[in-house]
């Protein structure tokens, strides 16, 4: 009885990983032109009616997907200085989700780009998620503490 307490424990505690909005891949390369996917699940017995994509600053978006599931897409390209956003317009039901498309060019610096998302329900409340890609190499390891190099030999 206790393991399979600890194994609901472990399950019910990865839970949330799944369920916000996510982007993918999760790590690209500084000025490519990759083609990102956003998973988008509908929580709390709410039907999600729209998703507001705010693109980062360096981005451009060169196509957006028309939602499989049917909806629609807009793109709006500010010129007054603010972000451009990707807004669908689509219906999840419940404990369902949808996987959106789009095609960006990344910016040409290494670091992270932080997307932001707008999730709206049927009952007019909002949520909002801010997933991360990484751009570039990580950062390298540190050096281990114990005074050897990582291959075990003295330095």
């Amino acid at each position: 009885m206790r393991i399979s307490g600890l194994l609901a424990l472990g399950l019910f505690a990865a839970l949330p990983a799944f369920g916000h909005v996510t982007v993918a891949p999760a790590k690209s390369a500084p000025s490519a032109t990759e083609n990102y996917t956003v998973r988008v699940p509908s929580e709390g017995g709410r039907t999600t009616t729209g998703v507001v994509m705010v693109v980062p600053p360096g981005v451009t978006i060169v196509s957006v997907g028309v939602p499989k599931e049917g909806g629609s897409v807009a793109y709006q390209r500010k010129s007054d200085g603010q972000p451009d956003e990707v807004v669908w317009t689509i219906e999840i039901k419940p404990g369902a989700a949808v996987q959106l498309a789009f095609t960006a060019t990344n910016p040409s610096e290494d670091g992270p780009m932080v997307w932001k998302f707008t999730q709206k329900y049927a009952d007019g409340t909002k949520g909002d998620w801010v997933p991360r890609v990484t751009l570039g190499a990580p950062e390298s390891e540190p050096a281990p503490a114990s005074g050897k190099s990582p291959a075990g030999t003295a330095k």
